[in-house]
C-alpha cells in the first residue's frame, strides 16, 4: 500500500510493508526522524498545508493519506483551499483519515473550532475522521482501560469509541496486527498502539488538570510502537478494512 502520513507515522507504516511518503515542513523535526527512521520505503518530503506544491507536482495519488493534529491549525479560508488539494492525493478506492484535537490551545500555537461535520461537508471523497487527540481511522479505549485509569486516578474518563470487554487491563494490545469484526459487517485491522501525548492531562470542561492521567499509563502500558519507541497506550490504531455502520451495543470479535 502506497501512504503520505505524518512525520511520527512513517516509520510504523514502513514497518508494516507500506510505501510512505512522509510530509514535515520543519527541519528541526523532518531531518532527526530521517536520521533515526532510515528505511529505504520512506521518502522524506519538505512540503506543508495549505499549498502542499511539492507533493501534488509528484502527480501522485495513494491508498491511504493520513493529516495527524494539523487540520485545526489552519483557518476557515486555508481549509478550503486544502481540501480539494488534499482530496487529490487519495487513488481510487482510498482513504483519508484525519484527526482533529479540541480543547485548549498549546502554548504559542494556533488553533480554530474545527467540528467533524464540517470537514466530511467539505468534500465528496469518503474518509473517517477522531475527533480527539487520537491517531486514526478507527481509535479509542477499551472500557476496561478506562476502568483502569479511572481507578488509579480517581476519574472518570470519557472517549469518543469504547469497547466493553470482560477482561480487564489493557487488553488490545493484544490485537495488534489482528481483525476486529464490529456487528454484521464492520471490518477494521489493529495496525499499533494509541499512544497518548500531554493533551490527555489538561483541564477539559468541568474536569481540571491532571498529570495523573498519563503518569498513570506511562507506569501501566508504556509499550513500544513501531519504530518509533516506546510511549503510554490506551486503546488502538487501526484501518478499515470494510466500512459500515456501527451501532451501540454491536458484538466484536477478534480474529
Amino acid at each position: 500500500m502506497s501512504t503520505a502520513v505524518p512525520r511520527e507515522r512513517a516509520a510504523s507504516f514502513a514497518e508494516l510493508g507500506h510505501s510512505v511518503v512522509a510530509v514535515e515542513p520543519t527541519d528541526e523535526l523532518r531531518i532527526p526522524a530521517m536520521a533515526r527512521h532510515p528505511s529505504s520505503s520512506i521518502e522524506w518530503l519538505d512540503d506543508a498545508l495549505p499549498d502542499l506544491n511539492s507533493l501534488l507536482a509528484r502527480a501522485e495519488t495513494f491508498d491511504l493519506v493520513m493529516l495527524s493534529a494539523v487540520w485545526m491549525h489552519l483557518d476557515a479560508s486555508q481549509r478550503r483551499h486544502a481540501m480539494p488539494r488534499v482530496a487529490s492525493l487519495i487513488r481510487t478506492g482510498g482513504m483519508m483519515i484525519m484527526s482533529l484535537r479540541h480543547g485548549p490551545v498549546p502554548q504559542g500555537r494556533r488553533m480554530f473550532e474545527v467540528s467533524a461535520d464540517e470537514t466530511i461537508e467539505s468534500n465528496h471523497c469518503a474518509f473517517v475522521t477522531s475527533p480527539q487527540t487520537h491517531y486514526g481511522a478507527y481509535a479509542g479505549p477499551m472500557r476496561s482501560d478506562i476502568d483502569e485509569v479511572a481507578t488509579m486516578c480517581g476519574l472518570d474518563c470519557t472517549m469518543n469509541v469504547i469497547l466493553d470487554t470482560k477482561e480487564a487491563g489493557f487488553v488490545e494490545n493484544d490485537w495488534i496486527g489482528r481483525g476486529l469484526t464490529i456487528g454484521d459487517t464492520v471490518r477494521v485491522n489493529v495496525a499499533l498502539p494509541d499512544p497518548r501525548c500531554v493533551m490527555t492531562t489538561l483541564a477539559q470542561d468541568e474536569l481540571p488538570k491532571d498529570n495523573d492521567i498519563l503518569r498513570t499509563l506511562t507506569r501501566h502500558n508504556r509499550i513500544q510502537v513501531g519504530t518509533d519507541g516506546q510511549f503510554p497506550c490506551a486503546g488502538v490504531y487501526a484501518v478499515i478494512e470494510v466500512p459500515g455502520t456501527v451501532q451501540t451495543g454491536d458484538r466484536v470479535t477478534v480474529a
